[in-house]
């Protein structure tokens, strides 16, 4: 039982890993929402000192 769960984690984070690795950066997080959604997307960050 414990090899078949064993088995199933690994399986699980080698997907996730090749998700991970696949995956292209963005540098324009609001171009990307765009894109992502087909319309335009406003962020409002709030920092406060």
């Amino acid at each position: 039982m414990s090899f078949i769960l064993t088995y199933l984690l690994a399986f699980a984070l080698g997907c996730l890993a090749q998700i991970a690795l696949s995956a292209e950066p963005h540098t324009d997080l609001p171009k990307a929402l765009a894109k992502a959604h087909s319309k335009p997307v406003f962020i409002y960050v709030y920092d406060s000192i």
